[in-house]
C-alpha cells in the first residue's frame, strides 16, 4: 500500500493517519466477504493486498494444501473467512492463502500484564505498545462476531489475524517479536493465526498455553496472556520450541514484562537477535511497575506507553520503521479496552467493549516523527545493560 494512501502530510515531520474501528458478523464466509469488499471500496484501503500474478511451483502449492489443513485443525473457520475475504477482494484464493503463509512481519513491540494484587482497584490489566510503520499494518480494531466462535475484539493483521485482543470471556492476549530479523525454517503458523485461533477458541490460561503448545509454529514470538481468574503467562516461541512461565495469586511477582528478546534460561540458546532499545524498553516497564507497586493504575500504564525510550516505551521514528502506531490497555476484568491510535504523545484514547456499535468508526491520528534513529547495537545473549542507549 502507498504512504499516500493513508497518511496526509500535515508538518514536514509530521503526517495525519486514519484509523478503523469495524463490526464484523455473521459465518465466517460473511465476516471475510464484508471485509474484503470493505477493503476494495474504500479510497484509504486499509492494507493493499497486491499479489503478482505468478506461476505457483510444486512446493508452493504443498504449501498452501498443508496451510489449508492446519487452518482446519487448530483454527476452524478460517478457511471460510479467507474464501469469503478472497471473493470480497476479487483474488485467487490459493494466491491469497501463499501470500498469508508466506508473509513475515517484523514488527517489534512491548508488553506487560499486572495482577489485582498490584493494582489499586484489583483490576487485572494487559497493555501494549505496537511499533512499526504504516505501510505495513491494517490500522484498524476489529470486534468480531463469528457464528460459533467466542466473539472478540482486537487490531487485525493481514484482515483475519490478529495482533492482540479479548474475548467475551476475559481471555487477552497480545504479542512481541522476540528475535527481531529471525526467521524459522519449520513450517508453521505466524503470531497472527496464533493469537486468532487462541482468541476464537480459549477461555482460559490453560486452554490457551495448551493450543499453544499444540499448534505448529514458524515464528519468534512473545506471547503475554491473561484471563479473569487472576492467571497470566509469558510464553515465548523460537519456531518449534517453546518455554512458558505462569504466575497467580500466590506468586510472590505479580506482573510480567516482555519486549523484543527471551527471558527464561531456557531460551537463551535462542537469543542472538537482542538489541539495545528492546532490553531499555523492558527495563522500563520492570521498574516502574516495581516503582509503583502496590498502586499500579491505568495512569501508571499509560504513562510508561507515553514516555520516549529508555524512561518508558514510546518512540517516534517512523521514516526508521520504528514508530508507535497504537497502544492499548486491556481491562480483562471487565472485559474493554482503551485504545490510543497513534503515538499517546499526541492522541487521546478511546474506550471499546464488546458491545460497540455495528457502524464503522474513523479515528485521525498524529504521527509525529522526530527524525532521530535509534542506534541498532545488537547485543550478546542474556545482556541486560543498555546504559549506553542512544537515539540520535
Amino acid at each position: 500500500m502507498k504512504e499516500e494512501s493513508i497518511a496526509v502530510k500535515t508538518k514536514t515531520n509530521e503526517c495525519s493517519v486514519i484509523y478503523r474501528h469495524l463490526v464484523l458478523e455473521g459465518t465466517a464466509y460473511d465476516v471475510g466477504k464484508k471485509f474484503g469488499k470493505h477493503i476494495r471500496t474504500e479510497n484509504n484501503r486499509i492494507r493493499d493486498f497486491h499479489i503478482k500474478p505468478s506461476l505457483l511451483d510444486k512446493n508452493d502449492k504443498t504449501h498452501i494444501q498443508q496451510a489449508i489443513k492446519y487452518f482446519d485443525e487448530y483454527c476452524p473457520g478460517i478457511n471460510e473467512e479467507i474464501k469469503g475475504l478472497s471473493e470480497g477482494l476479487g483474488l485467487d484464493i490459493e494466491h491469497l492463502i501463499h501470500y498469508f503463509v508466506s508473509y513475515r512481519s517484523k514488527g517489534n513491540c512491548s508488553q506487560m500484564v499486572v495482577l489485582p494484587k498490584i493494582t489499586e482497584n484489583g483490576h487485572i490489566y494487559l497493555a501494549r505498545n505496537y511499533d512499526y510503520w504504516t505501510q505495513a499494518s491494517d490500522l484498524c480494531l476489529i470486534t468480531t462476531r463469528v457464528k460459533g466462535k467466542f466473539s472478540h475484539i482486537g487490531f487485525s493483521e493481514l484482515g483475519f489475524g490478529r495482533n492482540d485482543g479479548i474475548n467475551e470471556h476475559g481471555l487477552c492476549i497480545s504479542m512481541s517479536n522476540a528475535a527481531p530479523g529471525k526467521t524459522s525454517n519449520s513450517f508453521g503458523f505466524e503470531f497472527w493465526v496464533i493469537i486468532r485461533s487462541v482468541l476464537d477458541s480459549c477461555r482460559n490460561i490453560d486452554e490457551a498455553v495448551e493450543l499453544i503448545y499444540k499448534i505448529p509454529t514458524s515464528t519468534y514470538t512473545n506471547f503475554i496472556v491473561a484471563d479473569r481468574n487472576g492467571n497470566a503467562a509469558l510464553i515465548e516461541v523460537a519456531g518449534l520450541k517453546k518455554a512458558v512461565q505462569r504466575i497467580n495469586q500466590f506468586d510472590s511477582k505479580q506482573y510480567l514484562c516482555a519486549s523484543n528478546h527471551f527471558i527464561s534460561k531456557e531460551m537463551l540458546k535462542y537469543d542472538d537477535a537482542r538489541y539495545w532499545d528492546s532490553v531499555a524498553r523492558y527495563k522500563a516497564m520492570e521498574l516502574r511497575i516495581n516503582d509503583a507497586i502496590p498502586y499500579v493504575t491505568k495512569n501508571t500504564i499509560k504513562n510508561i506507553q507515553s514516555d520516549f525510550i529508555p524512561l518508558g516505551i514510546c518512540c517516534h521514528n517512523y521514516r526508521s520503521r520504528f514508530g508507535t502506531l497504537w497502544s492499548v490497555i486491556y481491562d480483562v476484568t471487565d472485559i474493554n479496552v482503551e485504545t490510543c491510535f497513534g503515538s499517546p504523545k499526541a492522541n487521546e484514547w478511546y474506550e471499546f467493549d464488546l458491545k460497540s456499535s455495528l457502524n464503522e468508526s474513523e479515528y485521525s491520528a498524529l504521527l509525529p516523527n522526530d527524525d532521530k534513529k535509534p542506534i541498532w547495537k545488537k547485543l550478546p545473549p542474556g545482556a541486560n545493560d543498555c546504559s549506553n542507549f542512544e537515539i540520535v
